[in-house]
């Protein structure tokens, strides 16, 4: 437990909630965050605030995350707090992508970086902007977004960062046809991100290593593949990856032509698409049930 008697500084109590937030323990890192935003620095509560909201954006719970990632940039912005309140900006930003407002998310993206030039929060929000462009098929301008970001981690020291710029950028070659190169930039992010032992990024490293051995028609490493991301992501409470990965079964399933299990994994993925509000997905799986209905089985 994260309680005050512990002992523990506010620091020490981030530092412990982001060791649990790595291993996928979330309600015990929510502890360690909600009992340091009680401390009497304003850097820590900002903080703890800031982290509070990316574990509640991973639980999808995304009011909650916008309202405490708010709280962390009024904090941070009165305290001339300049990368606390640009962080918390991001998270902002993260909360509307993930919700499917990406104009909103964009400009605020696109506000950080006129704001830092600190090269860790510089390449979250170009990362974050690579992401929102991805997300309308232009992977080619992802692909150089994602490839800003590595160099901007790379030159903070920010390894989780360079391992999820290299699972982006293995996504946005695979989206482009180029699935040599995207096995090179997966299999780089899956050794990278065991290293810095991250759970999170080692799930997302092996749900778009199972995209990719779809596309080369390996289906049963591609289905293996996306049964341990999707283990990772249910025992995370992370529903939004959830839908991804129920989109990518029905897809494995299509393409072996099993219509009847490719529906079922489509139909149930909208269903949480619809309630937790992920507009994007839900419209993406609408878009695959509907030359299913009412085909033979």
């Amino acid at each position: 437990m994260c309680m005050p008697e512990d002992g523990h500084s506010g620091v020490e109590l981030l530092a412990q909630g982001v060791l649990l937030e790595r291993l996928a323990l979330y309600d015990r890192a929510l502890e360690c965050y909600r009992t340091a935003a009680t401390a009497s620095e304003p850097a820590v509560r900002a903080e703890a605030l800031r982290r509070e909201s990316d574990v509640l954006r991973s639980r999808c719970e995304w009011d909650a995350a916008l309202e405490r990632a708010r709280e962390s940039a009024y904090l941070a912005q009165s305290f001339g707090l300049t990368d606390l309140f640009t962080d918390a900006l991001v998270s902002q930003g993260a909360v509307w992508l993930v919700r499917g407002d990406l104009q909103r998310a964009r400009s605020v993206f696109l506000e950080v970086l006129a704001l830092t030039q600190t090269a860790s929060i510089r390449g979250l929000a170009l990362l974050n902007l690579g992401v929102t462009n991805a997300s309308q098929e232009d992977f080619t301008a992802a692909e150089t977004l994602f490839e800003q970001a590595q160099e901007c981690f790379e030159r903070a020291g920010v390894r989780r960062g360079v391992a999820a710029a290299l699972t982006n950028r293995g996504r946005a070659a695979m989206m482009n046809g180029e699935t040599d190169r995207a096995m090179s930039h997966l299999d780089e992010a899956l050794l990278l991100a065991q290293r810095v032992d991250d759970l999170e990024l080692v799930a997302m490293a092996t749900f778009n290593a199972a995209e990719c051995r779809l596309l080369i028609q390996d289906f049963r490493r591609a289905e293996d593949l996306a049964s341990t991301a999707l283990g990772y992501f249910t025992v995370a409470g992370n529903h939004w990856r959830r839908v991804e990965c129920l989109r990518l079964f029905g897809d494995i399933r299509l393409r072996q032509r099993d219509v009847r299990m490719a529906e079922r994994a489509y139909r149930l993925g909208l269903d949480l698409a619809q309630r937790i509000g992920a507009r994007l997905e839900e419209q993406v799986l609408a878009e695959r049930l509907e030359p299913l209905l009412g085909a033979p089985h």
